[in-house]
């Protein structure tokens, strides 16, 4: 079987120097022989390893996440990265600017919207990425940049509500959200800032 394996494997994905070295050993090194074979003859993740190997997709992070099946290509990316293929990247922090820009290009346009997109951008996401590479965590906590991200959003809404805008707002409408506002109210503090 590990003679079937190494062949389809070169048929595959080469054995050349390139950096596909790193998992075409790795697959030769399978404990279950069988089991690396099958994955190349019918894995939908070995398809897109083989679509990177001809040329025909990057071997980029970016072509992984444009990818129509993302599922197979989030698992190949793990293969990738675990055998220096790709360099490793917080996902956490992928997903979160992801979800920064769908919340953002939801909004209504305004000058609210500019300046939300300015404090998730150079506020929220930047403030996660620095927190992201001194904190060596298995996953990088993301939920308070969205509270934060979200809490802005409301809070401005009700100004909004009120006829308010942003320069307009004194202390006393900044308690009172605070007061009666959600759970997360506390959470613009840093947004009036």
């Amino acid at each position: 079987m590990r003679c079937a394996l190494a062949e389809r494997a070169r048929e595959l994905i080469d054995t050349g120097d390139g950096p596909l070295a790193p998992v075409y050993g790795a697959l030769l090194a399978a404990p279950q022989p069988y089991s690396a074979y099958n994955w190349l003859r019918s894995g939908v993740s070995a398809a897109i390893l083989v679509d990177i190997a001809s040329g025909a997709l990057a071997l980029t992070h970016e072509a992984l996440d444009d990818h129509h099946q993302p599922r197979a290509a989030n698992y190949l990316r793990q293969i990738l990265v675990a055998h220096g293929a790709l360099p490793a990247r917080d996902d956490a922090i992928v997903r979160l600017e992801a979800w920064v820009g769908a919340r953002l290009d939801g909004l209504s346009s305004g000058p609210q919207r500019a300046l939300l997109r300015s404090y998730g951008t150079w506020w929220v996401l930047r403030r996660a990425r620095q927190q992201a590479e001194t904190r060596r965590r298995p996953h990088t906590p993301t939920a308070r940049a969205k509270t934060s991200l979200n809490a802005a959003i409301a809070f401005l809404s009700s100004l909004d509500e009120r006829h308010k805008d942003l320069a307009s707002c004194s202390q006393s409408d900044i308690d009172i959200w605070i007061t009666d506002g959600p759970p997360s109210a506390p959470e613009i503090s840093d947004f009036v800032a």
